[in-house]
């Protein structure tokens, strides 16, 4: 029998809504994006269960995007190219555009 004056921690609910949406550039001017999305409801009583199921939730969500990701790739015989700022082509403005050019 359970003690009068002990008060059962109340369970809460929350709806937990996550996902991934990336763009792979796959050739010049060819991309595809892949999307993962997770959308669950958690019971908790402390904010610690709270956050242990939160991170177990995100987990989840990057392991799905990485196997789709990577299914997705294989199926199309696609490879996913990285690029950085520093290997764009430059712009090219002749003299006279470069004048009129008003930055926006």
């Amino acid at each position: 029998m359970a003690d009068e004056n002990t008060v059962a921690p109340k369970v809460r609910t929350t709806k937990v809504t996550k996902g991934i949406n990336r763009k792979l550039w796959t050739a010049k001017y060819e991309e595809i994006e892949i999307v993962s999305h997770v959308e669950e409801v958690i019971e908790w009583t402390t904010l610690e269960e709270r956050q242990k199921k939160l991170d177990a939730i995100t987990k989840c969500v990057v392991i799905d995007f990485e196997r789709t990701r990577d299914a997705i790739l294989q199926e199309l015989g696609l490879a996913e190219k990285k690029v950085f700022g520093s290997q764009t082509e430059p712009t090219k403005l002749s003299e006279k555009n470069a004048d009129e050019f008003d930055g926006l």
